[in-house]
């Protein structure tokens, strides 16, 4: 059962197609983008009425997108201001404080450099106070054992002169 003319769905006509012939007017383009479309009564208007409203909806579009490449979000124009904005700084950054931006980065690298030479020294400052107390520690532990060595030998010495004096008396 076909459907009454005031409830078929909305559907591409036949449109002529452009030729290189007549000049782009803006209707003709919209006629090849937006072909003509048969309403139906679900909105509540007229056929004619909708008719005419898509046909001025598709018109505003086509005014955009000429325009402003189509309708951004607002999330994407927030973007793109803020793009704009970090490029402006940067444009204003490089050219007006270029020179003072190269002194500072200079600037930077000698206090880098200064601060490096600084630790360098402190280590090996440290470097050098560690090896002198494992010295002094080595030189300690070795008097140490000389002293324990030679109590050692004047021991055994003691042991061996009572030894052979208590053989010679008997």
């Amino acid at each position: 059962m076909p459907l009454a003319p005031d409830r078929m769905p909305l559907t591409p006509t036949n449109t002529p197609p452009i030729t290189n012939s007549a000049p782009l007017t803006l209707q003709a383009v919209s006629q090849a983008v937006a072909p003509a479309l048969v309403a139906t009564s679900r909105a509540g208007m007229a056929p004619s009425e909708l008719a005419a409203l898509s046909k001025q909806l598709s018109q505003t579009q086509l005014k955009r997108n000429a325009t402003s490449a189509g309708v951004l979000s607002q999330t994407a124009q927030r973007r793109r201001r803020i793009d704009a904005a970090i490029d402006k700084a940067s444009n204003e950054t490089t050219t007006d404080n270029f020179s003072e931006f190269s002194s500072t980065i200079v600037a930077m690298m000698f206090m880098m450099e200064e601060r490096q030479a600084a630790r360098d020294a402190e280590y090996q400052r440290q470097k050098d106070e560690r090896e002198r107390e494992q010295a002094e520690h080595e030189e300690k532990r070795a008097a140490e054992r000389e002293m324990r060595e030679q109590q050692s030998q004047q021991l055994m010495l003691m042991l061996m002169t009572k030894l052979m004096g208590d053989r010679n008396n008997n």
